[in-house]
């Protein structure tokens, strides 16, 4: 997808399985919207609003998602490996068996958000809050601590 959709709203828009990689999608409104298996490598949804949005098994690879709001969304096995999320609102969200393998968290908001079983080897979650998430069977290899320790 070429262009830009700077502002668009996509809100309960079915985009199930659309290949939107690279796609600039800065602001735009994709509350509740169909994105399973959607392929979004690369693509830019900073200040986006995904707000309950369906997510599973999507490709976020490399996306750009700073100060995105993605609380309640559901993104089960879904692909944010090297996904840059710093001040993102992920509350309640579940990225159960999720990959974010180097994600960039810092900042992050992950209150009652269900990580479980979610690759975070090597993330970086400094600033990030993570008390009330869901970590059970998550593996945090190296990953950056939220006070800045690496985890072992």
């Amino acid at each position: 997808m070429s262009g830009s959709s700077h502002d668009a709203n996509l809100s309960h828009a079915n985009l199930e399985n659309a290949n939107l990689q690279g796609a600039i999608l800065s602001h735009a409104v994709l509350c509740e919207a169909n994105l399973a298996s959607a392929t979004l490598r690369q693509a830019r949804l900073a200040k986006a609003d995904l707000r309950g949005g369906d997510l599973t098994q999507a490709d976020l690879s490399q996306a750009i998602l700073v100060e995105a709001r993605l609380d309640e969304v559901q993104a089960q096995g879904a692909n944010l490996r090297e996904a840059v999320l710093n001040k993102a609102d992920l509350r309640r969200a579940n990225f159960s068996g999720a990959d974010l393998q180097e994600a960039r968290l810092i900042d992050a908001y992950l209150a009652r958000a269900n990580l479980q079983g979610v690759n975070l080897r090597q993330a970086n979650l400094i600033r990030a809050d993570i008390s009330s998430a869901l970590l059970l069977d998550a593996c945090m290899e190296e990953a950056l601590m939220p006070d800045g320790s690496v985890y072992i």
